[in-house]
């Protein structure tokens, strides 16, 4: 908030709420947009932590006992999934970034 292009639009008399939402977040969005992303294929690996310690039935739980048990098949299937869905989430991600895009521009 101290860029300046913030303190510009404050020196030309703009209410703190234009400031916030025209120039602040149209910055803002895009780094969280990219995270978000980055963190949705985390989400799916980090399955295999939660529900080996609390002993919950799921993939995370099939995928930690078929590595154990040497079934090649099943962890080769599930690490394919868990890399789709990252490249996946990259797609959209990089959608939304000319969704944004357009829409910081017509505001």
């Amino acid at each position: 908030m101290t860029e300046d292009y913030i303190l510009t639009a404050r020196a030309k008399g703009l209410e703190e709420n234009q400031v916030l939402y025209k120039h602040g977040l149209k910055n803002a969005m895009l780094p969280m947009v990219t995270i978000i992303a980055i963190t949705f294929g985390g989400l799916i690996t980090g399955t295999t932590l939660i529900e080996t310690v609390f002993n919950w039935y799921g993939l995370g739980r099939y995928i930690f006992t078929s590595f154990f048990v040497l079934d090649y098949p099943v962890v080769q299937a599930i690490f394919m999934i868990i890399a789709i869905t990252a490249i996946l989430a990259n797609f959209v991600a990089n959608l939304l970034y000319g969704v944004l895009d357009r829409c910081t521009e017509l505001g």
